[in-house]
This record gives structure tokens, C-alpha cells and sequence, in this order.
């Protein structure tokens, strides 16, 4: 029989307050100890299990990066701008309006960051593992989607027939003609809110504005310690960033690999799916199984996963796995006119379940590089099926 471990750890309050140890104590000193189906229990597994909003330190308690990691990447948030903007110049026809756009993304991204950090997680008080995949939106979905241009997502004007139900009203046979370069700009406005979050940029704005924790009025206008309440996941603590920049950077890595593969055969529209799956389904995941994991149809239907370069094993759920799935119906759909009819038929029966099985066996906060990569390569595949 194996010894019972008991391993102290820190719980965040229902209103997201940062822990502290007296808040991780008992009356007494004794230290509440919590596993992966209760709030108090032992831990009787040699491989611990993090439930949503267990921590082992504080954020002020995570360490910083070295400057040699700090220095080269403000260089490249600071210069990538005028970068991709001679990029855009040389290559895209419209690139006046194309820039315009891009601007008009970067400004709702932004407006979306702050609104779950100030409003929904300090105002609200809503968890963060909830505010976290509001903003998984604006992360993996939001910038893809808008790199497609806004046209594209207008009701259609044509009079000729739809080749397909999904452009009965929208025009996305035209979108995604510059995908290479679209996916460039959306990598780069999704590593705007990890530019926010970094430390030194928090401690910039916590000085001026006061710390979200604090009673100064300014703490509202506070975009880089709401968007990091927000976006942090306890739990995640001390790899938080580092596991969010690792899947952003390989995320995107994954699609513009694909994006010279989908520019050409000219089927830019194919970075849908895996954004579809990955995007809203992955997105869904989370709030849904904390939701309804604990019990769903009257049993525990949450299953563990390993983390990524950690001791500890963390939870998904069933009823996650079946967003997931359901994401990935939507995003063949919305790719239709990319298939033939048989052809749909064979992404409808393969894609969904493929993206559901990466999901669930991908390492904790690694799935979504996963499912760029696995489900975009399966999705596009099916292309050259001669039916």
C-alpha cells in the first residue's frame, strides 16, 4: 500500500483574490491540504493533481525572466510593426486598406483584454478559469479570423448561388488571398497581450496606476495587471507565461507552415478549422468542464492530463472533449465550398473526432499547437481525395 503524501498548497477565493499564507492556512497554523476531487483531502497519488484555482506560490512569488530574454523581445514587439508593415506594403495590392484593418483588430483585441481583466474578473468577480477563455478568443480565434478581412464576414451582395450553406451569407470564397502574410500579422497581435503581461511592463503600470488590489481610482485603467488577472490560471503558477507563450508561438509557427501549403492551392480558407477546433472549441472546454465535469449525468466524468516540464497531472472533463468536437462540425461547415461533396462528407465523419482525441491526449496548455498542426494537415488532405 502506498504512503499517504499530504502537500500543502494554496486555494484562490471565489472572487480571485491572490493568495496569500495566511490564506492557505487553518485556524491554528494548520495548513489545509486539498487533492485532485475535493477541497480537503490528501493526496495518496505520487503524481499531484492541480484542480482550477489550487496554487503552490503567489504572482508575486512567480521569478522573473532574465534581461537576455526580456531585451530581445521588446526589441522585436517594438519593431515588429514597421516590419510587417513594409512586408504588407511590397506584397498585398490593397495594402492602405489591408493596414487599416489590422489596426481596427489590434484596437478590439485590446478593448477585449481589458473588459474581462477590469470588468468580468475585478468588477464581476467571475474566475478567471472563465475570463481566461473569453480571452482565448482574442488569442487563437479573433486575430485569424479578422486577418481574413472584414468584408468577408459582411452579408453577401452577389446574386449568383452559394456554392456552399455557410456563404449563403458571408463572402469567404474572396477571403484569406494574402494568408501567408495574415498569418504573420496574427501572430504578432496575439503576442501583444503576452508583451502586456510581461513583468516589467506590470510593474511599469502598477506604479502609475496602482496595483488591481489596491483603492487608487486609476487601478481601472490598469491594462497589463487586469488583462494578467484575467488571463492567469493559479494553478498554472510558476509557468504560466511561459506555457501561454510556448503554445501562442507554436500555434502560430504550426499555421504559417500550413499557410505556404494553403496559399498554394489556393485555400486559405482551410485555417478555419484547426482555428475553429482549437479556437472556440478549446476555448469552451474549460469553463464547461469546471461547469459540469464534477457531475455530469450524476458520476465524475474529469480525466487527468500530464503538464508540460511540471510534477503535477491536471484535469479535463467529458463534457469539454464534446465543445471540442462540436467546434470541429462547425469548422468543416464554415470550409465547405473548399470540397466536394464527398469530400465534405469524409471531413465531417474524420476531422471532429481527430480534433477531440488531440485535445484530450495533448500535454496541458500544449493542445491548441497540437491541433494547428495535426487537424490543419488532415483537414487539408482530404483536399486531394479524387471523389
Amino acid at each position: 500500500m502506498s504512503k499517504t503524501q499530504n502537500i500543502p498548497l494554496m486555494v484562490d477565493d471565489a472572487n480571485g483574490e491572490k493568495p496569500t499564507k495566511s490564506e492557505g492556512e487553518a485556524e491554528g497554523g494548520a495548513q489545509v491540504m486539498l487533492t485532485a476531487m475535493n477541497n480537503y483531502q490528501t493526496i495518496k497519488d505520487e503524481k499531484k493533481v492541480m484542480m482550477p484555482g489550487m496554487s503552490v506560490m503567489s504572482r508575486e512569488e512567480v521569478p522573473p525572466c532574465p534581461n537576455y530574454v526580456y531585451v530581445p523581445y521588446y526589441i522585436f514587439m517594438l519593431g515588429g510593426p514597421f516590419l510587417l508593415t513594409f512586408i504588407s506594403y511590397i506584397y498585398v495590392e490593397n495594402w492602405e486598406e489591408y493596414l487599416v484593418g489590422v489596426g481596427v483588430s489590434v484596437a478590439m483585441l485590446l478593448g477585449l483584454g481589458w473588459i474581462i481583466g477590469a470588468i468580468f474578473y475585478n468588477l464581476c468577480g467571475i474566475s478567471s478559469n472563465y475570463t481566461r477563455k473569453i480571452g482565448h478568443l482574442g488569442l487563437f480565434v479573433l486575430p485569424v479570423v479578422f486577418a481574413g478581412g472584414f468584408d468577408a464576414w459582411q452579408p453577401s451582395e452577389d446574386d449568383e448561388q452559394p456554392t456552399s450553406a455557410f456563404e449563403l451569407n458571408f463572402n469567404l470564397s474572396d477571403a484569406y488571398q494574402n494568408i501567408i502574410i495574415d498569418m504573420l500579422w496574427a501572430a504578432y497581435q496575439s503576442q501583444i497581450f503576452v508583451f502586456l503581461m510581461s513583468r516589467p511592463l506590470r510593474r511599469f503600470s502598477n506604479y502609475v496606476c496602482g496595483d488591481t488590489r489596491s483603492k487608487r481610482k486609476l487601478r481601472w485603467c490598469n491594462c497589463c495587471e487586469n488583462m494578467m488577472d484575467a488571463f492567469e490560471r493559479p494553478e498554472d503558477r510558476p509557468n504560466h507565461l511561459l506555457w501561454l507563450n510556448t503554445q501562442l508561438v507554436l500555434y502560430y509557427v504550426g499555421l504559417f507552415c500550413l499557410s505556404f501549403w494553403w496559399n498554394d492551392i489556393d485555400s486559405g480558407v482551410q485555417v478555419l478549422i484547426p482555428t475553429f477546433i482549437s479556437g472556440i472549441g478549446d476555448g469552451l472546454a474549460e469553463p464547461v468542464g469546471v461547469k459540469f465535469g464534477k457531475n455530469c449525468c450524476g458520476r465524475d466524468c474529469r480525466y487527468k492530463t500530464h503538464g508540460c516540464c511540471s510534477k503535477y497531472d491536471y484535469v479535463r472533463s467529458v463534457p469539454g472533449s464534446l465543445m471540442v468536437l462540436l467546434s470541429g462540425y462547425l469548422g468543416v461547415l464554415v470550409a465547405q465550398s473548399q470540397y466536394s461533396t464527398w469530400q465534405f462528407v469524409i471531413a465531417m465523419i474524420f476531422i471532429p473526432p481527430l480534433g477531440t482525441v488531440v485535445e484530450a491526449k495533448a500535454p496541458h496548455t500544449l493542445d491548441n499547437p497540437f491541433i494547428a498542426i495535426i487537424v490543419g494537415v488532415a483537414a487539408t488532405s482530404i483536399l486531394y481525395i479524387p471523389v
